[in-house]
């Protein structure tokens, strides 16, 4: 009795033991959990992706990994006809009955303190998938956004399905998927090469064959100076701009301002060519130029004479000293001149200009230049 006793306990021993080590082992598939996961959400999630299965083939089943105990999987959203995943291990598996695109489909593994997903990308192919890839995106043009920013830019490829989006790279490597065009590839390194090509691809995820490479630097980008007569405003720059540098082309000392906007009064008349200089902070610089010419500045006609009912109106000539002089017909057969030094508010007795004779008068200091002065329908015109 005593040996029988004894190995009846032994025979226990036995068992609880590989009871424990059996215990131990459990947890193939995704629904273990590792000694260190007990009591935690699970995480990791990771299936093979992306996963292509065919049409009316039966799919080997793909099984999930994961950290922890799951207690039940989902996905959103439903898995293309005929394949599904078993809510217990996650596996998913079957026979797809019908074509579908590349989509995404987001798995969700759950127990009692938290969840954690995957993004698994998939598509059954079949004798209706279509085979041919989208055109050659073309042309493909880079071009300066900012001191850090290069913008990528390009036309439409087309495909017999349809184009869904485009790839492009920096320097071969993937920077950034699109559904259309463009990219503005920012947070770079001033003054470092960039090198991008651009591929497109259709539902089917064919892939295009990729653009010719196009190369850009980002830089600070100079202002551009743009000469509005006869003082200059400017636009385009983006950066600040500091300075502007006026000469206006008369000899006399240019001006360096922090405003886009000079006057400048011309102590003799002619034509002039004015010039504008504009800086930045980064020290670039643009230059634009405009001529001008001084002289006499046509105002508003006034009526002036000494027989007021016979008048007609006058042309009336701004001087450089700052008179203003009107020229008018008279009975249609003389001119007449008459000064204001007021500002246009009274003017000095009108007198001859151009007698019956036709002989050209110069009076009250009417310089000869203004005098040729010619009438044309009536209204009085400086050739």
């Amino acid at each position: 009795m005593e040996v029988d006793d004894r190995l009846g306990i032994l025979g226990m021993m036995v068992l609880i033991i590989a009871a424990v080590l059996f215990a131990g082992c459990a947890g193939g598939g995704g629904s273990g959990a590792s000694g260190n996961d007990a009591g935690a959400a699970p995480s990791a999630l990771s299936y093979p992706s992306p996963l292509e299965a065919t049409e009316g083939i039966p799919m080997t089943a793909v099984w999930p990994t994961v950290r922890g105990t799951v207690t039940s999987y989902s996905v959103a959203p439903a898995l293309p006809a005929g394949l599904s995943i078993n809510s217990v291990n996650g596996a998913i598996a079957g026979t797809p009955t019908t074509v579908a695109v590349w989509a995404n489909y987001t798995i969700t593994a759950i127990n009692s303190l938290g969840s954690t997903t995957f993004e698994l990308s998939l598509a059954v192919t079949g004798p209706s998938a279509d085979g041919l890839a989208p055109s050659i995106p073309a042309p493909v043009t880079v071009t300066i956004g900012s001191p850090t920013e290069l913008d990528v830019a390009w036309a439409p490829s087309t495909d017999n399905v349809g184009v869904v989006g485009y790839h492009v790279r920096r320097d071969g490597v993937l920077a950034a998927t699109l559904a259309s065009s463009p990219f503005n590839d920012a947070s770079l390194t001033t003054g470092v090469q960039h090198c991008y090509t651009v591929t497109a691809f259709d539902a089917w995820r064919n892939e295009s064959p990729p653009s010719n490479a196009v190369c850009g630097t980002p830089a600070h980008r100079p202002p551009v100076a743009v000469l509005v007569s006869p003082a200059g405003t400017l636009t385009g720059a983006l950066v600040i701009l500091v300075s502007y540098h006026f000469d206006f082309g008369d000899g006399s000392p240019p001006v360096l301002q922090a405003t886009p906007t000079s006057q400048h009064t011309y102590s003799t008349l002619g034509t002039f060519t004015v010039a504008v200089t504009v800086t930045d902070n980064t020290a670039a610089a643009a230059t634009a130029s405009a001529p001008l010419t001084a002289g006499l500045v046509v105002a508003q006609p006034v009526n002036v004479s000494r027989t007021p009912w016979l008048s007609q109106s006058a042309s009336v000539f701004r001087e450089v000293d700052g008179s203003i002089d009107a020229v008018w017909e008279e009975s249609r057969l003389d001119l007449m001149f008459a000064r204001s030094v007021d500002g246009g508010k009274s003017f000095s007795p009108a007198s001859y200009v151009l007698e019956p004779a036709s002989q050209w008068g110069s009076r009250n200091g009417f310089a000869v230049r203004q005098m040729q002065v010619a009438v044309a329908h009536g209204l009085i015109h400086v050739a």
